[in-house]
């Protein structure tokens, strides 16, 4: 499971990666917990849509394993470990882009976060070895 802060909502977002839950077969959700009232929100902040995923890639597995805002588009960025890729989407939940990492620099990507320069950043869990961290710079549009 990824986790972000969000300051539009003030929110713990949480991508989840097994069952999106009762109701949302062929999703992947990110539930959020409002921090005003310390309570979790009954229904998906955000569905992702397997579908439309297989639509891009041809293969419809994705178990997100971390989640960023990116700080000017305001746009959510999900990776997911299990399938070597990450999605962009918007905050009503459209699919804006799809690509696959490259699993000799990404070995087991945990973790993404973007950096003050607006560089994405993702860890990856070292798997009995040391962790690496890898910075990837995106343009400011």
């Amino acid at each position: 499971m990824g986790w972000e802060y969000d300051p539009e909502t003030d929110a713990l977002l949480l991508a989840c990666k097994e069952s999106a839950g009762k109701g949302y077969r062929g999703f992947k959700a990110v539930y959020a917990i409002s921090l005003k009232t310390m309570t979790l929100h009954e229904d998906p902040w955000l569905l992702i849509s397997l579908k439309e995923i297989e639509k891009k890639s041809g293969k419809g597995k994705f178990n997100p394993s971390g989640i960023a805002i990116h700080p000017v588009s305001k746009t959510i960025f999900i990776i997911s470990a299990d399938r070597e890729s990450i999605i962009e989407m918007s905050r009503n939940g459209k699919l804006l882009s799809q690509r696959e990492l490259p699993r000799k620099i990404n070995s087991q990507h945990e973790g993404i976060a973007f950096a003050p320069d607006l560089s994405l950043m993702i860890c990856n869990d070292g798997q009995g070895r040391t962790g690496t961290l890898v910075r990837y710079p995106l343009s400011q549009q």
